[in-house]
């Protein structure tokens, strides 16, 4: 029986098995596959916006919250949504380049993304907060 791994179980301690292993993984490409059912709304990306746009929403407000208990001033809140954005990013997308072999480029592109908008977020919520 083999494992999640691709290696025989209980091989884990046997060098052989495990350098031969090394050796076919430094030489393959790795797929990273999602199979999904079929999707009734193909077609139409309603559905996704709507869902992107709740969850980005509540991630919006979340910070609000975290941002609004504290005394800080406009740029330090804005520094405050940032690093939720790179917070984020180091925790979710960090690990995808990590161990599954991400590119690089999209590792970066997301950190761009998820740091200028939540920069650029940080903007409106520290405006918002500190209006009298």
């Amino acid at each position: 029986a083999e494992s999640q791994s691709g290696l025989p179980a209980g091989s884990m301690n046997d060098d052989a098995v495990m350098n031969a292993w090394v050796e076919k993984e430094k030489a393959n490409p790795l797929a990273f596959v999602v199979v999904a059912a079929p999707d009734p709304a193909a077609g139409g990306m309603g559905r996704q916006l709507g869902t992107q746009f709740a969850s980005n929403l509540l991630a919006a407000l979340l910070a609000t919250w975290l941002l609004a208990a504290t005394a800080w001033g406009f740029g330090a809140r804005v520094a405050g949504a940032t690093a939720i954005g790179v917070f984020g990013w180091l925790a979710n997308i960090v690990p995808q380049w990590n161990w599954y072999r991400f590119p690089a480029d999209f590792a970066f592109g997301n950190l761009i993304d998820e740091g200028v908008g939540w920069l650029l977020a940080g903007v409106a919520i520290a405006w918002w907060l500190g209006r009298r």
